[in-house]
């Protein structure tokens, strides 16, 4: 995330946060951890550098000079972002995912109609893409190929999922006439956002799919659509039932309003469940050629000090 000189100062190259209120310096896809001392954060950008005093922070650019920051409040709650009493993530996103669906629709239908026009994106642009290039780490990355052959089978046009740590990395011919869909939990993943960066280099139009407000992501892409959005429009129940009763069987079109009710009857009733295995954790993972003796002593040292159990990398 970011790369330390010395005791007080350390430069970005992908997206860091420094609270505004004390001198902690966390990794942004970590802003959660810092939410119980402050809402007040810095955001510091690729290539900049940050100085860290008592009671003051300075920020510079690559070339040296001295830049202003302003503070940016972090709005959203950070429940949100942990496990909310599941014991696994996997199970709490599960178990949101009707009231995850049902934002998702809220936020493009107005007047009884999916309305696109927040995306920014015109019918004239789709027919114009020859490709589709989706791009994420981790678990984003399974979601790009499920949603590969979804948009080839509707949209009839080739669709490439790509892991963004190699999109970035590898040397490949790009399609100039066609649409970078970048997926990411956070939105200041860092492999992701280097691979935007290049996209958005080469003059491809660039899209991204969130959970949130993403700051870096939004300063980056050509357009935004909000895959799992946040609380922003309720929902009056008396309303749908009225609407369920009334619209949807004289038009099935409209059916796409039944999808959360019908995925939390599943859960509801047991007929859709997740059995996680127990097994040991395989580590993958990526740093500076340089800092890998650091990393290594790390580990051993948290080894020694029982942090891991003993037979963490067994099965490698």
């Amino acid at each position: 995330m970011g790369k330390y000189f010395g005791t007080d100062g350390f430069r970005g190259e992908a997206g860091i946060t420094l609270t505004a209120d004390h001198a902690y310096k966390v990794g942004r896809s970590d802003v959660p951890a810092i939410l119980k001392y402050t809402r007040n954060v810095y955001y510091i950008g690729n290539l900049e550098f940050a100085k860290l005093v008592p009671g003051e922070a300075h920020f510079y650019n690559l070339d040296g000079d001295e830049i202003e920051k302003q503070t940016t409040e972090i709005k959203w709650d950070a429940e949100a972002a942990e496990k909310g009493g599941f014991e696994h993530f996997m199970m709490k996103e599960i178990h949101e995912q009707p009231k995850a669906v049902q934002d998702t629709l809220n936020s493009v239908i107005k007047n009884g109609a999916i309305d696109l026009s927040s995306v920014e994106i015109t019918e004239d642009e789709i027919k114009n893409f020859e490709q589709i290039y989706i791009v994420a780490c981790g678990s984003a990355w399974h979601v790009g190929m499920a949603a590969q052959y979804v948009l080839e089978d509707i949209a009839d046009i080739p669709v490439r999922v790509e892991l963004a740590s190699e999109f970035r990395y590898r040397k490949m011919p790009l399609n100039q006439k066609a649409l970078v869909i970048v997926v990411s939990q956070s939105g200041e993943t860092a492999d992701t956002l280097a691979a935007l960066r290049l996209a958005k280099e080469k003059g491809i139009t660039t899209m991204a799919i969130v959970n949130g407000v993403a700051v870096d992501v939004n300063s980056l892409v050509s357009m935004n659509m909000w895959g799992l959005t946040p609380d922003f429009l309720d929902v009056l129940e008396e309303g749908f039932k009225e609407f369920f009763e009334k619209e949807v069987p004289g038009n099935p079109l409209k059916a796409e309003y039944l999808i959360p009710i019908f995925i939390g009857e599943l859960l509801e009733q047991g007929k859709m469940s997740v059995k996680v295995l127990k097994t040991n954790d395989t580590w993958y993972g990526m740093t500076y050629h340089e800092d890998v003796a650091a990393v290594k002593g790390s580990f051993k040292e948290m080894l020694e000090n029982g942090v891991y159990k003993a037979d963490l990398f067994s099965d490698l």
